[in-house]
């Protein structure tokens, strides 16, 4: 399949009012303070959190990763390091996939990256049969990344946590990644929203009635009887990454 790789946060369009966006200079705890909304607690959790708010409406899929927690530090031969952590999130549609990169956070582990993207001309039985795959990387000055954790969600599943500020555990890099978000995370949406700009048309809460999550039942049937779509790791270039790092 082919892929778009998109790294930038600007477009035109209208505002609408989300989370409020963590400050910049945020160190440890601001993310918690500001949007109470704090990650599961870090036992039996091994590759950290990661916070989200994912909305489908009017065949649009607005994605936005707010923030990191407890991200693995990178081993070397003189110990351990912070990383300097991104990541990727790849929405793959029958084998065609397209991506968007954050930006780089400066060595930390609970990075904050506040990065929106909304993609386009998403029709709703695709939709239903996509997968949505978040990768989070150590950026270095090498080719080959490293993979600190990912998280493969099935985009049907995700009617049930629509626009609600959301904490999913990462899952080993080695692995597949598939998380089942009926099972029990912390969902606490903010109390605290702002509006930001982000490059979508205006559009209108999902509506989440029967028939919605009846056609979504059955063409997540229908998927399931396709020839299942091989996920290749995606490595991106540094080209490809915003930071001012060299």
């Amino acid at each position: 399949g082919s892929e778009e790789i998109n790294t930038s946060n600007e477009g035109n369009g209208s505002r609408r009012r989300l989370p409020v966006l963590p400050s910049s200079s945020r160190r440890s705890s601001s993310t918690t303070q500001l949007m109470n909304n704090p990650p599961p607690q870090r036992s039996n959790i091994d590759y950290g959190q990661i916070q989200m708010t994912i909305l489908y409406d009017n065949k649009q899929l607005n994605v936005t990763l707010w923030s990191a927690e407890n991200l693995q530090g990178i081993e070397s031969s003189t110990g351990y390091s912070l990383p300097k952590p991104y990541a990727t999130v790849r929405l793959c549609v029958f084998g065609r996939n397209r991506i968007f990169t954050t930006e780089v956070d400066s060595g930390n582990q609970h990075p904050v990256w506040s990065a929106n993207h909304v993609f386009t001309n998403v029709e709703e039985n695709d939709f239903m049969a996509s997968e949505l795959e978040i990768m989070v990387w150590n950026y270095s000055n090498s080719q080959n990344h490293e993979c600190l954790g990912k998280l493969v969600l099935e985009s049907a599943s995700l009617l049930n946590v629509n626009n609600q500020v959301q904490w999913y555990p990462l899952q080993n890099p080695n692995g597949y990644g598939r998380y089942d978000t009926h099972q029990s995370v912390q969902n606490k949406q903010s109390q605290q929203q702002q509006q930001i700009s982000i490059h979508t048309d205006d559009y209108s809460s999902v509506r989440q009635d029967q028939s919605s999550m009846d056609l979504a039942y059955q063409t997540r049937q229908s998927y399931h009887q396709r020839e299942p779509y091989s996920f290749q790791e995606f490595i991106p270039p540094v080209s490809s990454v915003q930071s001012s790092y060299t």
